[in-house]
């Protein structure tokens, strides 16, 4: 199996599979190539052909380099393998095409099961070539197994019960969750991806009770409902904590659930923000055919580390000319995201885990002066607070970025190389630092052509708070919840001696309630959400005296609410002109004075949002308070907007 730890840090930062160093690797399973020189083990397929096996964790981006070393044998991979006999103690069907085959063993065959993931090897007799099966169950009782029912397999799934067979003790070291890289990526969230058989494995982690405590979400693909096994276990599954996403890739008419492959459907919830990639404590469990395993990897590369502005420019905004202006900015942040990947594979190591450093530091100095060319340069061709903002942006972003400690370092004359970590961190931060200029310089862009309407927004730099993604994991705020938590501490409701109120319209998966609900023991909140989902419902169960379900579309249940009842009001619903538009005539009048009207998504990315916010403010003659990417408005006693 193969064990990757890819760590996304506090943002959107994508794990880089081009190189060894980039995609983190921390051997968490058994290792078939070594060196005690490299910096982690690196993996290799354990389960035959079609199943492979992947662990990610989002905190650390450093992987040694599978470089040309010679393979070191390893039980069952070159040495020789003593089988004992076992037993078939059931052979059921499981699925369209699986079978459930239940193994009574002796205890030198079982003994070494103690995590899912494992797997053994097993064959007809003394002359039959062994295959590799995982095993489906749980450690501690019965070996059991989910086969495909195809002809290489046919002397197993077509045994009764009483066969004998002969079968290897347990091997490799599965899905390790409490290993290093897990440890210290502190993952608290974990994907987990399977097609066909390759839920066996996962079975066996849910029921391990592996997974306690995380927030889990698992997308099992299958052709047809038929051919999905152990859909009969998840209720339980969900009831340990885990999401389950059913996707088919043949259903038939009547299915009502995701259709695809389960890359594309993960793809679709990520870009539509409901997916776990952007946290800083994620891992992932694949396993499944090969072509799925790396079109799972792609999309995580895709949606994580190389910075692309192009999607924060937004199409929407492409037609104004400060914003065409920026796109040669644009280039130069994408070019400068690159050239730092890019010196990952020209000056660091993967033996020892060590970049040279007076290289590193040569090439990043040209690219810090062309970065500050660059800015100056698209600087000259605006105008107003858009041109400063756009003059000071690439220092900004250099300075921010942590690049300057490698530079720092290669000025200290007894220092030629420094760790691959400094380098990770210096590309995790440029890639930060560029989406957070890029979100400032978009919304000058937008204000300085709203500028004629009358529009004023004010960015305050108080409300700066917390990191990026919707789970951030250890009780950390995220930025929208950050703005909602002050918000409400600005509220002076202890004169009235009453609870504050707090309404989210719109809750997803509840993370943003759930950590609202634990910063402030006396806060009482009204979640609107037309399609609850099992996990903001078992997020809020600890809060549950404390909590109003309102499961209905946002502008019906504004009916269940009296006027000028709520301290805050955060819209994070349907981000389309005429939703955002529609909550907020809804639900302003539901904010008692000295309360606040607030919302999420005020990116160009998010046109609706931006565009209905300003309206609002035009009718009100109000100012539009702005963080990185959530609005607000404040009610006064005169009950007008400020």
């Amino acid at each position: 199996m193969e064990a990757f730890a890819v760590p996304i840090g506090s943002s959107s930062v994508r794990a880089l599979s081009r190189h060894p160093s980039a995609t983190a690797t921390v051997s968490c399973f058994e290792s078939w190539r070594t060196s005690s020189r490299a910096l982690f083990g690196a993996g290799r397929q354990a389960l035959a052909g079609t199943i492979g096996a992947v662990t990610f964790s989002l905190t650390r981006l450093v992987r040694a380099r599978r470089a040309r070393r010679p393979r070191v044998p390893r039980r069952g991979w070159g040495d020789d393998v003593k089988f004992f006999d076992g037993s078939v103690k059931s052979n059921v069907e499981a699925a369209n095409g699986l079978r459930l085959i239940t193994l009574e063993a002796p205890a030198e065959v079982a003994e070494p099961y103690k995590r899912g993931g494992q797997f053994l090897q097993a064959k007809a007799d003394d002359e039959s070539k062994p295959s590799f099966y995982a095993i489906s169950s749980a450690p501690g009782g019965s070996l059991e197994f989910l086969i495909k029912d195809v002809p290489s397999n046919d002397w197993i799934t077509g045994s009764s019960t009483g066969d004998v067979l002969k079968v290897s003790p347990v091997m490799g070291k599965g899905f390790d969750t409490s290993c290093q890289a897990w440890e210290e990526a502190d993952v608290n969230q974990v994907s987990l991806f399977a097609t066909g058989s390759g839920v066996a494995p996962m079975r066996a982690v849910i029921e391990s009770k592996a997974l306690a405590g995380k927030a889990c979400r698992m997308y099992y693909g299958a052709r047809e409902e038929s051919s999905m096994a152990y859909a009969d276990r998840f209720d339980e599954w969900r009831r340990a904590g885990v999401e389950i996403v059913p996707v088919l890739s043949q259903g038939a008419e009547a299915w009502t659930g995701r259709r695809g492959y389960v890359q594309e459907v993960m793809r679709e919830d990520e870009e539509r923000g409901e997916g776990f990639v952007l946290s800083a404590n994620h891992g992932a469990l694949l396993c499944g055919q090969k072509d799925m395993v790396a079109a799972v990897r792609q999309v995580y590369e895709e949606l994580g580390f190389g910075f692309n502005c192009t999607a924060v420019l937004g199409y929407e905004l492409s037609f104004l000319q400060s914003v065409s202006i920026l796109q040669a900015l644009c280039s130069a942040h994408t070019f400068a995201n690159a050239a730092l990947v890019q010196y990952l594979f020209e000056f660091c190591s993967s033996d020892d885990g060590f970049c040279r450093l007076d290289s590193l530091a040569l090439h990043m100095r040209r690219l810090r002066s062309e970065l500050l060319r660059s800015s100056a340069q698209v600087a000259g061709r605006l105008t107003g607070s858009l041109r400063q903002a756009v003059a000071l942006s690439g220092r900004k972003t250099w300075h921010t970025s942590r690049c300057n400690a490698l530079l720092y370092l290669s000025r200290q004359k007894y220092y030629s190389h420094v760790p691959v970590g400094n380098l990770l961190a210096c590309m995790t931060g440029f890639k930060d630092a560029s989406f957070m200029q890029w979100q400032v310089l978009m919304k000058y862009a937008m204000q300085q052509s709203r500028a004629k309407n009358g529009v004023f927004w004010f960015f305050d730099q108080q409300m700066h708070g917390g990191v990026p993604g919707e789970n951030p994991g250890k009780d950390r705020h995220t930025w929208r919840s950050f703005v909602v938590y002050s918000l409400l501490r600005k509220v002076n409701s202890s004169k009235e001696h009453r609870r504050p109120w707090a309404a989210e319209i719109g809750v997803s998966r509840g993370s943003t309630s759930e950590i609202l609900l634990k910063e402030l023991p006396s806060l009482q909140m009204i979640l609107v959400e037309p399609e609850i989902t099992w996990l903001a419902r078992t997020r809020m169960q600890p809060f549950r005296e404390r909590v109003v379900w309102i499961n209905a579309p946002s502008s019906r249940a504004s009916y269940e609410v009296a006027d000028e009842s709520l301290d805050v009001v955060f819209i994070d619903g349907d981000h389309s002109y005429e939703a955002v538009r529609e909550d907020i005539a809804h639900w302003s009048g539901k904010v008692r004075p000295g309360g606040y009207l607030s919302g999420h998504d005020f990116t160009p990315s998010c046109a609706g949002v931006v565009q209905a916010v300003n309206d609002f403010a035009l009718q009100h003659n109000a100012t539009i308070n702005l963080q990185i990417d959530c609005w607000w408005f404040r009610k006064s006693a005169d009950r007008t907007w400020k």
